[in-house]
């Protein structure tokens, strides 16, 4: 039986056979980017892009006051997170003339001046 296999598989058409390698393989045109083909042409597209910029600015400053206020929203969110890594231990107290933290540095300090 195992005769028979070797007879057929060289015979047999390999489902692979078609197929080729990548390096084979040539890009279609179509999916390479056209680049400009002078500096004039891609000063053109620069002058495109900051003409396209301005006109969003003009016509929509909503988006850029939203921008800044994001940016401005995130650098506050840090500083929020560096008091609170500086200062973990938030006041026990919600009485505002008895805020724990304060006055337990307050006493310490009182001790400090008191051998002076």
């Amino acid at each position: 039986m195992q005769h028979n296999l070797e007879k057929e598989a060289p015979t047999s058409p390999s489902i692979d056979a078609n197929k080729a390698t990548l390096i084979d393989v040539k890009p279609q045109t179509s999916q390479i980017p056209a680049e400009p083909k002078s500096l004039a042409e891609k000063k053109d597209e620069w002058e495109i892009a900051y003409i396209n910029t301005r006109i969003n600015d003009v016509y929509n400053p909503l988006n850029n006051n939203v921008d800044w206020l994001s940016t401005r929203i995130d650098l506050l969110q840090q500083d929020l997170d560096t008091i609170r890594t500086n200062d973990p231990q938030p006041a026990t107290s919600i009485d505002i003339c008895n805020i724990t933290s304060i006055d337990t540095r307050f006493t310490a300090m009182e001790d400090r001046l008191k051998y002076y």
